[in-house]
């Protein structure tokens, strides 16, 4: 039954998610890997639920549960309160899905856009799937979408279709790979008949060799109503690229190519012979940098020449250096030009120490900078400490934990596999990969071994940011033992005792060495409105996390 559709409407109900609740579902009691058992106690009992919580994208949250009543029920005995397993997740309908949009962050801020993976300009055909005789269909390919000028949406205008014509921009959400290896896709965009009410929405998608994609998209904002794979949903596009300008004379007959390490797919990079196509999540635009010649006075750097998905063009110099197996960073050259110019490729026409990172999809085994546990107190809160260790049998694997000095309450717990590290001007980076979260967060350190007992440590940011000093605002953490697997440190694990432990839900990434520290907001709002930012004005907009509760369950 789809709860939240009213008189043909779709509609929403709002959840906070506070640092150790979930108001209207329960206070966190227990967590097993990304299974959360909720607890709501009154003066002479508790009840219990359990979900799972797969963090899809930064503003995407899937939350799975093996009961269908699960909003109306809870169980008084714990063990009662069944937690999904791998196995059943991995079945179709075998679980209830409730979709969590996020709409402000925990600061109150405006969700950050995410790239959408569809990018250029294409002409598409149109259909849905319903048996009405008037059905909504574009056959002729007059249509067409595009992702002009900013990457983060995509712009269709229909053309010549059994219905009027008219202009649909849809913002993308965040995109993931799901069950059986199949692509989705999250969109926010209007309703029905062009609607100003906007509605969230759930595609798949895939991409043939040629260029051309298929897109399905659910009859709501779940991922399972209607949607089965990239040719069979509620509604149903295929996307046609439209042909691009010729390249210049000096591209067709450049003989230059990228050095054999580079080549390859990264974070959001592919690199084949002479072609570097870059996906820049700050300007959302893709870039395809064709390589022209490399720079007599810089093996690293690159004369080459560029093309935006909306036909910019220009002549530009990319410098790549490698940091490890798993880790490159490159600059661009800060001025660009309309015609070949090697003088692009001087050192003046780049930033000092701005480089951005990137990480190999398919990474070889690493291993950590350091081994063992290490312990030390957060240097902006004396209240708490923090642990870092890692384990032998894994040597690319570290743990990190928060907790209260006083109590060793457990405040936060993450893992991190070490892609790879490299000195730079006395300094030690690290790049690493968050594998508690959505396999697209990664996160740099900066830090220094000060001797065989001690390291300072310090965030660095997503892109490896230089001008940090560890030595003098870092964290200083101390060796008290050998890594796990070994005697003494055993594996890191969440408390079990509710008295004794507050697992703080966070679905962002934030500051490596910085509990989250804002105080817990209880009230909620779970009336359906039919218009989503009138009913978020009866919300606070300060520190709780908001996301979008999209009421759709399947019974």
């Amino acid at each position: 039954m789809q709860t939240a559709v009213i008189n043909g409407t779709v509609q929403y109900s709002y959840v906070n998610i506070t640092q150790d609740a979930i108001p209207i579902w329960g206070q966190c009691h227990r967590r097993i890997g990304n299974n959360v058992v909720l607890m709501i106690e009154s003066i002479n009992s508790a009840c219990y639920r359990c979900v799972h919580l797969k963090l899809r994208s930064r503003n995407v949250l899937q939350v799975n549960t093996v009961n269908s009543d699960f909003l109306s029920k809870c169980w008084r005995n714990e063990s009662l309160a069944v937690c999904p397993s791998e196995e059943v997740l991995n079945k179709i309908n075998a679980t209830t899905e409730i979709m969590l949009y996020k709409k402000f962050d925990a600061e109150g801020h405006v969700i950050r856009k995410e790239y959408c993976p569809i990018h250029g300009k294409f002409t598409f055909t149109y259909d849905v799937s319903d048996d009405a005789s008037n059905k909504a269909v574009c056959f002729n390919r007059k249509s067409s979408i595009d992702s002009c000028p900013s990457g983060s949406a995509l712009n269709l205008h229909f053309q010549d279709c059994s219905f009027e014509n008219n202009d649909t921009t849809f913002e993308c959400l965040g995109n993931w790979e799901g069950r059986n290896n199949q692509q989705y896709l999250a969109l926010l965009g209007p309703g029905p008949n062009n609607e100003r009410i906007l509605q969230y929405r759930c595609a798949i998608y895939h991409e043939e060799k040629n260029g051309s994609i298929s897109i399905a998209v659910a009859s709501d904002s779940t991922c399972i109503n209607n949607l089965h794979h990239a040719l069979y949903g509620h509604e149903a596009l295929h996307l046609t690229p439209i042909p691009q300008n010729n390249w210049p004379t000096e591209v067709i007959h450049s003989r230059c190519s990228f050095p054999e390490w580079l080549v390859g797919k990264w974070q959001h990079i592919i690199v084949n012979e002479n072609t570097f196509l870059y996906k820049d999540h700050t300007s959302f635009k893709t870039y395809t940098f064709k390589c022209l010649a490399r720079s007599n006075t810089d093996q690293t750097k690159y004369s080459v020449f560029s093309r935006t998905q909306c036909g910019e063009e220009s002549y530009n110099c990319l410098w790549v250096k490698q940091r490890s197996t798993n880790v490159m960073e490159f600059q661009l050259g800060i001025q660009t030009n309309k015609s070949y110019d090697p003088d692009l490729c001087s050192d003046s026409n780049f930033l000092p120490d701005t480089w951005i990172t990137q990480a190999r999809l398919r990474k070889e085994p690493g291993e950590c900078p350091v081994a063992g546990e290490y312990t030390g107190q957060l240097p902006d809160g004396s209240l708490f400490c923090a642990k870092l260790s890692s384990d032998c049998q894994a040597p690319d694997t570290m743990f990190y934990t928060v907790s209260d000095c006083s109590h060793s309450q457990v405040y936060e717990e993450r893992q991190y596999k070490c892609l790879g590290q490299w000195e730079e001007n006395g300094l030690l980076y690290t790049y690493t990969q968050r594998i508690d979260l959505a396999p697209s967060f990664y996160e740099c350190f900066v830090g220094s071994i000060i001797s065989d007992k001690q390291i300072n440590i310090m965030e660095a940011g997503e892109q490896c940011q230089r001008l940090k000093n560890p030595l003098d605002y870092g964290m200083k953490l101390y060796k008290q033992g050998a890594c796990y697997g070994t005697h003494p440190s055993p594996k890191p694990v969440m408390p079990l005792d509710n008295n004794n432990a507050s697992n703080h839900l966070t679905t962002q990434s934030t500051n490596y060495w910085t509990p989250t520290s804002v105080t817990p907001y209880t009230e909620f709002d779970n009336g359906i409105s039919s218009s989503a930012s009138t009913s978020f004005q009866k919300l606070p907009i300060f520190a709780i996390l908001l996301i979008i509760f999209n009421l759709y369950r399947l019974i």
